[in-house]
C-alpha cells in the first residue's frame, strides 16, 4: 500500500516538472531490495543557455586603440618644389557604438558609427632675429560602415565592412589664420575578433580591424597637403548586449 501512495505521489509531481522551464530533471529505479528510489539533477540545459544566446537583436559599445599611417605630399605653386613626410603606426584613442541582428548562430550583421580620433603634430621653426614659427597640422577621422560577420568555433569570428569616413585636415601657422577642410571618402574593413558570453544577454568582445580610406588634401599658405590613403590597424574591446 504504501508503494502505492508513493507511485502516485510521483506521478502526480511529472507535469510540474515536465511544464517547468527551469525544471529538476529525475531519474528512478528500483533498489536491491525492490524499492522505487527517485533522484534529482539539475537542469543542463538552463546551464547551456548560458552560453548559447538566442535573442536576435543587439547593441553595443567599444573603445579602440588605432594605428595610423599614411604619407603626406606636399605641392607648392612651383612645381619643382615638393616634398613629403611618411607617418607609420601612429595611435590615437576612439570609440564605436553599433546596433546589430544576428540571424544565426553562425551570421550577424550590424550598422557602426565610430570616432577613430585625432592626431596632431607640432614643428618649431627657428630663425635669427625673429620669434620661433610653429606649425601645427591635425588629423582627426570618423566613420560609419555596415558590417557581416561570420562566427568560427571558439568564439572566433571573421566580418567584412563597407561604408564611408569623414576626416577633419587642419594647419595652424603662428603668423596665418587657421586653415580647415572637410573631406568625404569610401572606407573599407576586414575584422578579425572573439566574443565570450558572459550571461545569457551579454556578451564580451576583441576585435582586430584592418581598415583604409583617403584621407583628402588641405590647402594653406600656397602650399597643397595631400594626405592620401590612411591604413588603420585597430584593437578593440567592448561588450555586446542582446533583446
Amino acid at each position: 500500500m504504501k508503494k502505492l501512495l508513493f507511485v502516485a505521489s510521483v506521478a502526480a509531481m511529472l507535469p510540474v516538472a515536465g511544464f517547468s522551464e527551469n525544471g529538476l530533471k529525475y531519474s528512478y529505479a528500483k533498489d536491491m531490495y525492490g524499492d522505487l528510489n527517485v533522484g534529482y539533477g539539475a537542469d543542463t540545459n538552463s546551464e547551456k543557455a548560458k552560453n548559447n544566446i538566442k535573442d536576435k537583436y543587439y547593441v553595443g559599445a567599444r573603445g579602440e586603440l588605432s594605428l595610423l599611417s599614411w604619407d603626406n605630399e606636399y605641392k607648392e605653386a612651383v612645381p619643382t618644389m615638393r616634398g613629403s613626410d611618411s607617418y607609420s603606426f601612429e595611435p590615437v584613442l576612439g570609440l564605436d557604438l553599433f546596433v546589430g541582428y544576428k540571424f544565426s548562430d553562425l551570421i550577424r550583421t550590424d550598422v557602426e558609427i565610430g570616432y577613430i580620433g585625432e592626431f596632431k603634430e607640432t614643428e618649431t621653426e627657428y630663425y635669427v632675429n625673429y620669434m620661433p614659427e610653429k606649425t601645427t597640422f591635425a588629423l582627426e577621422a570618423y566613420y560609419l560602415t555596415a558590417n557581416i560577420y561570420l562566427n568560427l568555433k571558439h568564439g572566433l569570428y571573421v566580418g567584412a565592412g563597407l561604408g564611408g569616413a569623414l576626416t577633419n585636415l587642419s594647419l595652424d601657422h603662428t603668423w596665418y589664420e587657421k586653415s580647415t577642410e572637410k573631406h568625404f571618402s569610401l572606407m573599407t574593413a576586414g575584422m578579425f575578433g572573439w566574443s565570450y558570453a558572459l550571461d545569457n544577454t551579454t556578451e564580451f568582445d576583441l576585435r582586430y580591424r584592418l581598415s583604409a580610406f583617403d584621407g583628402g588634401d588641405i590647402f594653406y599658405n600656397g602650399v597643397r597637403t595631400d594626405v592620401g590613403y590612411i591604413m588603420d590597424n585597430s584593437f578593440s574591446a567592448g561588450v555586446r548586449c542582446y533583446f
